[in-house]
C-alpha cells in the first residue's frame, strides 16, 4: 500500500526553549530512500561558543506507523550533547550510548572580512635621493549592510619618515565611498639603494581583517663626472730632399 509521507520539519532551540531557527522540506521532496536531507535556514542563526542548543527533528505522523527512520550512531556518543526520542511531544530520558547522524554548516563571524583596501604605493620609476614622493590609497568596508568600519594604520620599516593623513578612521558603511588615505614619504639621502616597507590597515574589532600595501622603491645611481683631457697630436712632415 502506498504511503503518503508528512512534511518534515527541524527546530533550533536555545536552552531557555526558545524557537531560534526553523526550516522544511515537503513531503514531495521526500523519497522512501535512506539518504541525506538539507535544511537550509533562509534566516542566519547566531550560536555562541559554549553555550548549548537543541536540534529538534520532527513531523506529524499521525496514523503513520514508522514514517520515517533516522541513522543513529551506536557506542560511539559525542562528548557533549545527549539524544532523546519523543512520542506526541513528550520526552523521556535520553538514549544511551547513541547519536543522531547529522551534519551543520556554517561560517565563523569573526571570519568574516568587512576591511578592503585600494590602490598601491609603488613608485615605477627611480625616486630622487632625498626627495618626498607622495601617494595615496582608499580604505573600503565591504561587510554586510549596516555595519561600521573601524580601522587604523600600522607601519613597518625604520629607514624612512613617514607622514599617513589619517592614521585610523571609524563608522565607515559599505554604503559610503571609498576613504582616501594620504602618504607623504621623506627620501633617504642615499644613492643606489632598494627600500622596502609595507603598511598594515587593519579592523580595530577583527585584527585577522588586514590588508597588507608595500612601499617599495629605488634611487639611483649617482653621475660620475670625469674631467676629459684633450690630447692634440702634432704631426710634424719630414720631407727630405735630395
Amino acid at each position: 500500500m502506498d504511503v503518503t509521507l508528512p512534511d518534515l520539519f527541524v527546530q533550533i532551540e536555545n536552552v531557555d526553549k526558545e524557537n531560534i531557527g526553523f526550516s522544511s522540506l515537503n513531503s514531495s521532496d521526500l523519497t522512501e530512500e535512506f539518504i541525506w536531507y538539507v535544511f537550509d535556514f533562509e534566516t542566519d542563526i547566531n550560536l555562541n561558543v559554549g553555550e548549548t542548543y537543541a536540534i529538534i527533528l520532527y513531523s506529524y505522523c499521525h496514523e503513520i506507523t514508522e514514517c520515517y527512520e533516522v541513522s543513529c550512531s551506536i557506542y560511539d556518543d559525542y562528548v557533549q550533547g545527549d539524544f532523546f526520542i519523543s512520542s506526541n511531544g513528550i520526552f523521556g530520558d535520553p538514549e544511551n550510548n547513541v547519536d543522531l547522524c547529522f551534519e551543520t554548516y556554517g561560517f565563523n563571524e569573526e571570519l568574516i572580512l568587512d576591511l578592503e583596501t585600494s590602490g598601491s604605493l609603488k613608485w615605477t620609476e627611480k625616486v630622487k635621493p632625498g626627495s618626498t614622493i607622495l601617494g595615496e590609497f582608499s580604505v573600503l568596508n565591504v561587510g554586510d549592510p549596516g555595519s561600521e568600519l573601524k580601522w587604523y594604520i600600522e607601519d613597518n620599516w625604520d629607514w624612512s619618515e613617514i607622514s599617513i593623513t589619517p592614521l585610523n578612521g571609524d563608522n565607515l558603511k559599505p554604503e559610503e565611498e571609498e576613504f582616501i588615505v594620504q602618504v607623504s614619504i621623506a627620501v633617504p639621502d642615499e644613492s643606489t639603494f632598494s627600500f622596502n616597507g609595507s603598511l598594515n590597515v587593519i579592523n580595530e574589532e577583527n585584527p585577522d581583517d588586514f590588508n597588507n600595501i608595500e612601499i617599495p622603491f629605488i634611487t639611483p645611481k649617482n653621475k660620475v663626472n670625469f674631467n676629459v683631457i684633450s690630447f692634440k697630436f702634432f704631426f710634424k712632415n719630414i720631407f727630405n730632399f735630395f
